[in-house]
């Protein structure tokens, strides 16, 4: 886990849906999930179709995909995310805009030092609990240090188990 100017991130070994499924309840209390990625597709309308086509309700409001902490779960449960995912757990309903490209968490996120500080202004204008993608690791974000200690002792029992 590293620190910059109160924003904890890292990375863990896995994905966002099997983080999602198998610790849900241990999650931090959030109003509603912002999807920002499914598969490596970012376009809200394909994500919309995908959510649709699994069945899951979601609002699609100003280029933010929205669904509610159960939606959330069943999406996760039924296998949407499947790697190239990012959600964000939201303290609010509804962050009043999208999240730029240059905001998002994925792809080189802690290699670009250049973009910490346009991020975490995203994460605290969005009210973000919680950001979660995933690729080649599961990569984390949020401004509280108990999730991040939560997520950091997660990739410490995984470690002992292997």
């Amino acid at each position: 886990m590293k620190t910059e100017s109160g924003l904890y991130y890292g990375t863990l070994q896995g994905e966002v849906g099997e983080l999602l499924s198998q610790h849900f309840q241990q999650m931090p209390t959030f109003v509603s999930a912002m999807v920002l990625s499914i598969d490596s597709t970012r376009n809200p309308s394909d994500i919309l179709a995908i959510l649709e086509w699994h069945k899951i309700e979601s609002r699609l409001e100003a280029e933010a995909l929205l669904l509610t902490p159960e939606k959330l779960y069943r999406a996760a449960r039924v296998g949407v995310f499947t790697g190239f995912d990012e959600v964000w757990l939201l303290e609010r309903d509804w962050p009043k805009q999208g999240v730029p490209l240059s905001s998002r968490l994925g792809e080189g996120f802690e290699r670009s030092q250049e973009r910490l500080p346009t991020f975490e202004a995203c994460i605290k204008e969005t009210r973000c609990i919680l950001a979660l993608a995933d690729g080649c690791d599961l990569a984390y974000a949020t401004l509280d240090g108990a999730v991040a200690a939560f997520l950091e002792g997660l990739a410490n029992t995984t470690a002992r188990e292997e």
